[in-house]
């Protein structure tokens, strides 16, 4: 819980109330000493070892998380505190915040039982993956004494964080900027020293040196520095050749703003220490700040769901006049106009400002009226009603979750007819496990028109057309469902025809959220969960088929296979059939037995060409269970990046070597497109095993070789 009024409010509802920082070290020291428990204290972990004391001490029913709690005590630290007391603890609390960007709803909460939010866009969130939200929105704590001066000295003032350092709050620091130039705004606030980490700092120092050094002397040293170097060499002759700085790039590899404070300064260098002052940290002295000032300005931050965050509440409930952004939306709050000031532009909020400095009387009767509608609607023993209210409902119903079902439409008016649907299929098996949910229910939804399908290129039209969609709707996207386990498949052939969730028993989820535009998402919950991907896995039967077909040549001889690609399209990307030719032809034929799958569009061309003289499984060409199988079977595989190949790297079974990520040309092969799907642009996925590899080389005959000795020393050492 949070400290001030919340406790006392809780209370005068009948419940017992425990409240505890995590991460405050006085405070929890202070009840370690006092229960018996400093020994506590000498852990590596003595934060979350004494959360689990105090958890086991005091056997709640509920667990509250209070907004930011939910950083520290994340996901993975909710489920310890679960085994303490078990289905008997129900996980819930407020949430207002910005998600992290490396994570997602699901991931984060998909533990929650209920949530409560700061807004209804914030509740959505949570609604789209099946837990309930209930919005109640930010308070005011009257519990706090503070000073209000009878003449307000101040004319507008601002608290809190300017945005500096921030990359979700970018427009804040803009708009704050203009409004120093143009009025005499004062802010009370801290901002940080620094806007990247030590390390990155660290990194870009050691990259600029490295950019010193001539392109020829690295192509001499090359050969003699470990693979992982080789990157760091490609970044530092990139940094040269661009004249980028180095601190861009390490600082944009989470947030899409977060190279943007690199050469900007925070206000407080900017204007005089006069208007920009240090922030007042106790309570009772903010808000009498807000008190002695006419109006408080409020600016939110760079995220649509944050409408009315506490700022809002604290300037009306101690009686200033609030001029905030985001216009409209605080109509789910607010009376605009009459209880508080709203605005859109900067331009819009300076007129505001001498408007309502000009005009005392209606700035004051605003004032009354906000103050008015907070201390009767917006306080902590609202807030706190309504909690202990949705609680008691929710424990008096005692229903478990039961059985639910993820129902994941891939939906190809708007998705690939691609192998990337095996993304999607792992993502939405993540996901159902990230909910806690049972079932998994992949329903695939044919095309409106498959001459037409929307976002296909005339140049790639021309090579596949709708009667090679329909095709592959078929060879790949419905043949992929059914090699990931334990899930049913519906192919929904007429979009006419609905599924009727209710012939489920039990609760239904829909996968994806309506907001899920592009298929990168389904890459990046994958990356960002590799220990709960299942993987894809091929039948027994198709195992026999391979297996008899390996009989009549194989011979206690290792099995190398080889996919091309050989597509009409991005051509850039193909296999350098010259450099496989002679690296094949390189190999010892009474160790290792080669085959060679072309592309399924090019077998006949594959025959005529340099590699034709190698047997290949035609069958897998068309099939994805055989060519999962053969793969599986394979001693190692070996590829430049195109669909079945990257498909296969999802499997846990199937050893390979991997190449040709990074092509210029090709925008969706460049280091930045890769790095947004959640790969990492100098190595192998998280998910990849010990004898899976990605190469971000091109497939020349010295990149081969030596990448084939390599792993082969690997997998022999076991």
């Amino acid at each position: 819980m949070l400290p001030g009024g919340w406790a006392a409010g809780m209370e005068s509802h009948g419940v017992e109330v425990f409240e505890t920082l995590y991460n405050d070290p006085p405070l929890i020291a202070k009840w370690a000493e006092e229960n018996n428990s400093v020994r506590l204290l000498l852990g590596a972990d003595f934060y979350f070892d004494i959360l689990k004391a105090q958890i086991a001490d005091f056997q709640p029913d509920v667990l509250f998380l209070y907004a930011g709690a939910f950083f520290w005590v994340d996901r993975q630290l909710r489920a310890e505190l679960k085994k303490i007391l078990g289905n008997k603890l129900v996980i819930t609390g407020f949430w207002g915040d910005e998600l992290p960007p490396d994570t997602t709803y699901a991931k984060m909460f998909g533990d929650l039982d209920l949530v409560f939010a700061s807004s209804s866009a914030y509740a959505k969130h949570f609604n789209a993956i099946g837990i309930r939200a209930v919005t109640i929105g930010n308070c005011y704590d009257d519990s706090v004494c503070y000073t209000a001066s009878a003449a307000k000295s101040k004319d507008v003032v601002f608290c809190g964080t300017t945005g500096f350092g921030y990359p979700d709050h970018v427009g804040r620091y803009e708009k704050l900027i203009e409004l120093m130039r143009r009025t005499k705004l004062q802010i009370f606030t801290k901002e940080p020293e620094r806007v990247i980490g030590r390390k990155s700092i660290i990194k870009a120092k050691i990259i600029k040196v490295l950019a010193m050094v001539p392109n020829m002397a690295w192509h001499y040293a090359r050969p003699f520095l470990p693979n992982r170097l080789h990157y760091v060499i490609s970044l530092a002759s990139r940094v040269r050749e661009t004249s980028i700085s180095p601190e861009y790039i390490f600082a944009t590899c989470k947030h899409k703003f977060g190279y943007y404070f690199i050469k900007r300064k925070p206000l407080a260098k900017l204007f005089s220490r006069s208007r920009v002052k240090k922030p007042l940290l106790r309570c009772s002295d903010y808000y009498s700040l807000l008190a002695d000032s006419k109006i408080v300005l409020n600016l939110h931050r760079d995220e649509e769901a944050d409408i009315g965050n506490i700022r809002c509440y604290e300037a009306t409930g101690v009686g200033s006049c609030l001029l905030t952004d985001h216009g409209d939306s605080m109509r789910e709050f607010f009376d605009i106009d009459n209880e508080i000031v709203t605005f859109t532009t900067v331009d819009e909020c300076l007129e505001k400002i001498t408007y309502l400095l000009s005009h005392p009387e209606e700035r004051e009767r605003i004032a009354r009226n906000g103050q008015a509608r907070t201390l009767s609607s917006h306080t902590v023993a609202n807030r706190c009603r309504d909690i202990v209210q949705e609680l008691r409902n929710y424990l008096a119903q005692n229903v478990p979750r039961g059985e639910t079902h993820l129902v994941a439409t891939y939906d190809m008016n708007k998705h690939p007819i691609s192998y990337d649907v095996s993304f999607f299929l792992q993502a939405a098996d993540i996901q159902r496990k990230l909910l806690g949910i049972d079932g998994l229910i992949i329903q695939l939804v044919n095309p409106d028109n498959i001459d037409t399908q929307a976002g296909v290129s005339e140049e790639v039209n021309n090579v596949v057309d709708g009667q090679a969609r329909m095709f592959r709707v078929f060879h790949i996207v419905t043949q992929m469902c059914e090699l990931l386990p334990n899930s049913t498949v519906i192919n929904v052939k007429d979009r006419n025809v609905t599924t009727n969730p209710e012939v489920f028993n039990g609760t239904v989820v829909e996968y994806p959220p309506n907001d899920v535009t592009h298929h990168a998402e389904y890459y990046r919950l994958v990356n960002h969960n590799p220990d709960l991907m299942a993987g894809f896995e091929a039948t027994v039967e198709a195992h026999r088929f391979v297996d008899r077909w390996l009989s009549s040549f194989l011979f206690n001889r290792d099995l190398i296979c080889v996919t091309l690609r050989q597509y009409r399209v991005d051509t850039q990307r193909n296999s350098d059939v010259e450099a496989w030719s002679k690296f094949l032809g390189s190999l010892d034929c009474s160790k290792y037995a080669v085959v060679v799958l072309p592309d399924t569009d090019h077998i006949e061309e594959f025959k005529k060409s340099a590699l034709g003289c190698y047997p290949t499984f035609e069958p897998a060409c068309f099939d994805v269970d055989l060519r999962f199988a053969l793969y599986e079977r394979a001693f190692l595989n070996m590829s430049v990046n195109n669909g079945p190949t990257v498909a296969a790297t999802l499997s846990k079974k199937i050893r390979y070597l991997l190449f040709k990520f990074v092509v210029p040309s090709v925008p969706h092969c460049s280091v930045e497109f890769m790095s947004w799907l959640g790969f990492h642009a100098d190595g192998s996925p998280d998910y990849a095993g010990k004898f899976q590899k990605w190469v971000w080389e091109d497939d020349t005959y010295e990149v081969l070789n030596r990448e084939f000795k390599e792993m082969v020393r690997l997998i022999r050492a076991g």
